[in-house]
């Protein structure tokens, strides 16, 4: 009988360990390259070492990846869970090949049975799941303390909890997210520009539209406004009431169109640019702020048909358009 054992341990059991698992995936429909990076991550996860130091491969169930894979399957299957991206899910995230189907239907079944109330099912949670592998192995607890954590925190400026349930099962990283990092993404935006006019209540209800919002970064945020403000430094973009915009808010419109608008937020800094080269080549100035209203593909192909090539827009657009002027 062969022993889990450490990668300090003997070459020849530590390779042992590793036909023993390439042999139980193999009895998955996976690929050779997959089960070579599967077995590879499971052989440096130190809690499959930890946890499972002692187990006796040709004695125990552990190895039974088939087995507990069909298990999960079918308890989930009305839920929309199937057998390949079940694997995708997987795949991506190893250690959920060894978890037991009785704790995978704890930790999905407890974070429905708490939050059914506010509007989550269980058909979308399992689908947010197979998005966010980590959540298979994640215990209910650990979930409902993240989405309480957040919404405690803004429910005075208006967040429910059926509000940031319903984020999470589009944005679906939420679910594992720690309520500091939500709440440091969202003030430190707010922070930033709190003096020039935006709010926090503002700016959540915009997240609540954008899921997004709630997990990226102030410093992208910030930087995506100032590239869209360089747009209306330009001309390219008006906002209603910029004209009467007091001295110390001049971008206050910006960001009242920007919360009508949230994706807006999340445009990338190329994107942004796209717009702007889109203007300047054309001479097409689209009224109000239309220029960003515009979907990405839409931009793209009115550039092409004027420029009557389809050369990818990749090949001209540059940085530092918004500081140059």
């Amino acid at each position: 009988m062969q022993i889990l054992s450490s990668p300090a341990g003997p070459h020849r059991s530590w390779r042992s360990m590793r036909e023993h698992i390439e042999e139980a995936l193999r009895a998955l429909p996976l690929g050779e390259a997959e089960i070579a990076s599967v077995a590879a991550r499971l052989l440096g996860s130190p809690p499959l070492l930890q946890e499972n130091s002692h187990l006796r491969f040709e004695s125990t169930t552990f190895l039974d990846f088939r087995s507990k894979v069909n298990a999960i399957v079918e308890e989930f299957s009305a839920d929309g869970l199937t057998l390949e991206n079940y694997l995708r899910a997987a795949v991506k995230h190893p250690s959920v090949f060894y978890q037991a189907p009785a704790t995978v239907h704890a930790n999905i079944e407890g974070v429905v049975r708490y939050f059914r109330k506010d509007g989550l099912t269980q058909k979308d949670y399992v689908q947010a799941v197979v998005k966010q592998p980590s959540l298979f192995r994640m215990p209910s607890a650990t979930v409902q303390a993240n989405i309480a954590g957040v919404v405690e925190r803004f429910r005075k400026h208006g967040l429910t909890f059926r509000d940031y349930v319903r984020a999470a099962v589009k944005q679906p990283s939420l679910f594992c997210m720690s309520p500091a990092t939500v709440q440091a993404n969202l003030e430190g935006v707010v922070e930033h520009f709190g003096k020039d006019g935006l709010t926090l209540g503002d700016y959540l209800s915009a997240a609540v539209k954008q899921p997004a919002l709630f997990s990226m970064a102030p410093a992208t945020i910030i930087r995506h406004v100032t590239a869209i403000a360089g747009l209306r430094r330009l001309g390219l973009v008006h906002f209603r009431g910029q004209e009467d915009a007091p001295p110390e808010q001049l971008l206050k419109p910006l960001f009242d169109f920007l919360v009508t608008n949230p994706r807006c937020f999340c445009y990338s800094d190329q994107n942004i640019a796209l717009r702007a080269k889109f203007s300047r080549l054309t001479g097409t100035y689209p009224r109000g702020a239309t220029l960003l209203t515009w979907s990405r593909s839409r931009v793209e192909k009115e550039l092409e048909i004027a420029r009557g090539t389809s050369i990818p827009l990749s090949h001209e657009v540059g940085k530092g358009w918004h500081e140059d002027g």
